[in-house]
């Protein structure tokens, strides 16, 4: 059984090239004494003398062997000195004056053409020049001077040099391999391995620990920096870590462009668990955590947050971390998006159960499904819910009246506060003006849908009510006023009511273009972006815009019921939470005794038979009646209908009068329409220096 005391670490970095001398574990095979043969002594002088040249052939081999390793491991730094070394001893093992003199020509010749190349911009010719120079002033000192201080001097000048040009070179080289190293396992898109070759050679890719050392890789394969300094590095008993990273200044090494890349960093970083990033307390540090234990794995149960007013947010569950996840809701409006069956109408139904317990606000709904499923158990705490798309239109269009109405009452009030010398009142103050309203749409694309339907009846009953006027039939019926479609009404709502304390909370399996009339602007007006496990990945920018998958906005990888992503000014970063989840025991907490009454089912017991659904027609106001003149004939539209309609209403009046009325009625106008009109029946007669003209029925 191997002694504990000689079994290896669980983790020991292995670099390339090291700058510590440390001794092999194992010395060389050839001269290696097991350590279990114990060597004996003998009392005689033999014996002594023995085992004392047989401990010097160990300590030089021992020695030898270090040295070995040493030089194999510092090869490619000691290459400039082995070379000079190896020109000085072999102009030492030369002499004569002759020989001399030629290595000196040679080397003059060599530094002529290294002058010549810098001269006419040849980098290789100057370079070969330069370095020829060199070697051969080596060689020619140590054949003219032999072994001497001057040769001495020639070998440090010249390894010197050596050293100049090829230490930038090296590292340049090494800086090069490293990169290509990272930039492979980068493009594989792969977390890096634990050996990736020269770079283990820097000690800002060790750590002490396996899980700081892919840290640091991690952080270097992202920014292709080292960390400045980890000062704190904290295991967690789960698997994770807490780390507080020091970056070294740039750009893109800040703490905030690292956040940025968190889902790229997570990737880069190869271990399991979640990922969350934070600024530290300075400008370059960034707080990194790695948790392995998913807190949102249960259901996470209702409780009351003891809220009371709709200045307060509105507590939706907790994060990934453990910490409350909340949302204002008074000025913004929200969007909530995902498919079907993952928690979307869940957190709809969360939403309202705060707000009901808040006395400051007035809650609405629009629900087109079939028996308004999803908000009608809210409906006795509601002020209206629209179940159909004309009570839709209705509640819009009540909704823009009230807006109308508000906005000149903050109007009023801002202009008393100017007279007084305060500043104005620019927002509407639940408790101080009045509720807030908080607007809830479930299914807002079945809203648009149901409305263009709608619209595209009535568009085919007016065009039967004018083909059968043109067939001369008598109806009473007026044709219908289209209407602006619901969704133009709905957006120019979101784009007005905010400072009016309007908010709407709006659900859609997916925000596409259509859902807003064509026009995707209108997801802007969103500040709130919630969204549970989305169908596709394509949905994601439909939700939080263009290019946040990049950043970690992907909610297809949600995979419970409840989890969902929040984007708001404050929630900026991708973070998985999960709702509370409010049951039907909970709704019936709230609203059980408000349908307390019995409900008559007979009626809904017998399949009725089919009948043609019957046209509801809207009237409109009836058509105003004919102009005609005195003898009875109608006034043509170009006879100034208008001016004739003022003249009416004042019986009788002068050129100058007539063109008092409004901008239609200018003098030069006046004066045809009445040169018409007097041929028409208009009475006219001298009064001083002007003429009046008027109806013959006129009593003066």
């Amino acid at each position: 059984m191997n002694n504990p005391a000689t079994q290896p670490p669980l983790y020991t970095p292995t670099p390339l090239m090291t700058t510590t001398n440390t001794i092999p574990a194992q010395p060389s095979n050839i001269l290696h004494f097991p350590s279990s043969q114990a060597i004996s002594v003998s009392s005689s002088s033999s014996s002594s003398s023995l085992s004392s040249s047989r401990a010097r052939w160990i300590t030089c081999a021992e020695w030898l062997s270090r040295s070995r390793a040493w030089v194999s491991r510092r090869r490619y730094e000691l290459t400039p000195a082995a070379a000079t070394s190896t020109l000085t001893i072999l102009g030492l093992a030369q002499d004569g004056i002759g020989t001399a003199v030629i290595y000196g020509l040679l080397a003059v010749g060599s530094g002529a053409a290294g002058v010549l190349g810098l001269k006419h911009k040849n980098e290789i010719v100057t370079h070969i020049g330069a370095g020829g120079f060199i070697a051969l002033a080596d060689i020619t000192t140590g054949v003219a001077a032999g072994f001497s201080w001057p040769t001495l001097t020639a070998w440090a000048l010249s390894t010197g040099a050596g050293y100049a040009v090829y230490g930038p070179w090296l590292a340049q080289q090494r800086n090069a391999r490293m990169k290509l190293h990272v930039d492979t396992f980068k493009a594989k898109g792969s977390a890096l391995p634990a050996s990736m070759g020269l770079e283990a050679a820097d000690p800002g890719l060790i750590g002490s620990s396996p899980e700081e050392t892919a840290l640091r890789r991690a952080l270097h394969a992202l920014v292709g920096s080292t960390p400045q300094d980890i000062p704190a590095f904290t295991l967690t008993g789960d698997g994770g870590f807490t780390a507080l990273v020091r970056m070294p200044a740039g750009k893109n090494t800040s703490p905030d462009a690292i956040i940025k890349k968190r889902q790229q960093l997570a990737n880069n970083l190869g271990l399991p668990g979640t990922l969350d990033l934070k600024r530290g307390d300075a400008d370059n540090e960034l707080v990194v955590r790695l948790t392995t234990t998913d807190v949102l794995a249960g259901t996470i149960a209702y409780s009351d947050d003891g809220r009371s007013s709709i200045k307060d947010p509105v507590r939706l569950g907790i994060d990934e971390r453990g910490n409350p996840v909340e949302i204002n809701l008074l000025y913004r409006h929200t969007l909530v998006a995902g498919a079907s069956d993952w928690g979307k109408s869940g957190i709809i139904n969360l939403i309202i159960k705060r707000l009901a317990r808040r006395a400051d606000v007035d809650i609405y709904g629009i629900d087109m499904k079939p028996g308004a499923v999803e908000l009608g158990p809210w409906e006795p705490l509601m002020k209206k819910l629209a179940r159909t798309p004309e009570e839709a239109r209705e509640l819009i269009e009540w909704l823009g009246q009230e807006s109308d109405r508000r906005g000149a009452i903050l109007e009023q009030l801002s202009l008393k506060e100017l007279a007084e010398g305060r500043e104005p009142i620019r927002k509407w103050i639940p408790g101080v003006h009045g509720n807030a309203i908080v607007v809830i749409t479930d299914e807002l694309a079945e809203l648009v849908r149901q409305d263009a339907v709608l619209r595209e009846r009535e568009k085919e009953e007016r065009a039967a009510l004018k083909a059968s006027r043109g067939r001369g039939e008598e109806l009473d019926l007026d044709e219908l006023i289209p209407h602006t479609p619901v969704a133009k009404q709905y957006e120019s709502r979101l784009a007005i009511d905010r400072f009016l304390a309007i908010s709407y909370v709006s659900a859609t399996q997916q925000p596409s273009r259509q859902v807003f009339g064509g026009n995707t602007d209108a997801r802007g007006n969103y500040a709130n972006r919630i969204s549970t496990r989305t169908g596709e990945r394509g949905h994601a920018p439909f939700i939080f815009g263009q290019g946040c998958q990049t950043q970690g906005w992907n909610p297809e990888t949600l995979d419970l019921p409840g989890k969902f992503l929040i984007a708001t000014p404050e929630l900026n970063q991708p973070r998985e939470s999960r709702a509370e989840y409010v049951t039907d025991l909970d709704i019936a907490t709230d609203v059980g005794h408000l349908h307390a009454r019995a409900v008559n089912l007979t009626a809904y017991q017998t399949q009725p038979a089919y009948t043609a659904p019957q046209t509801n027609l809207r009237k409109t106001p009836p058509a105003p009646e004919q102009l005609r003149y005195p003898d009875g004939t109608p006034v043509a539209g170009d006879e100034w209908p208008d001016l004739y309609r003022e003249f009416q209403r004042l019986g009788s009046a002068t050129k100058d009068e007539l063109t008092e009325v409004g901008p239609f009625a200018s003098r030069d106008t006046v004066r045809r329409a009445l040169a018409v009109w007097e041929k028409r029946g208009i009475k006219s007669r001298r009064e001083g220096r002007s003429t009046r003209y008027y109806l013959p029925d006129h009593q003066e």
